[in-house]
């Protein structure tokens, strides 16, 4: 009886053991996370989609970032949660940080008028400076 109850804790000490550093291997959420983060960069706002936005521009949970069949990789990702909420944070932030041309021109200008002064300012002490 004595030799049984050794083996016995002796399996039980080992299933413990092992068992403490072994876990099941889901699907990782980091990696549905990435597919929905890839799959939201895809998105492309039309005219009239734009203009709705405007609108709302703090619901990241409109029907306007919402995957749909055409822009996913795998359709049976639809059902996750942790794929919608990657590709809808993903499709809003493009969107929302989306510049126009009308910026850039507005920055460049900004810019250009900066070191027109800066430039002229340089040419002006240089000529005083020799007269």
């Amino acid at each position: 009886m004595k030799k049984l109850l050794e083996c016995a804790t002796i399996t039980l000490l080992t299933v413990y053991l092992a068992t403490g550093s072994l876990f099941a291997q889901n699907t990782s959420h980091d990696s549905i996370a990435k597919i929905g983060t890839a799959d939201g960069k895809k998105v492309r706002l039309d005219a009239t989609e734009r203009k709705r936005f405007k609108a709302d521009r703090n619901n990241y949970t409109s029907d306007l970032f919402k995957p749909n069949p055409g822009l996913v990789s795998d359709t049976t990702l639809l059902k996750d949660s942790v794929y919608v909420k990657a590709f809808r944070m993903t499709a809003y932030t493009k969107a929302y940080k989306r510049r126009t041309v009308a910026h850039y021109v507005l920055i460049g200008g900004v810019v250009y008028g900066i070191l027109t002064i800066v430039v002229v300012s340089i040419a002006i002490l240089i000529l005083v400076g020799k007269a």
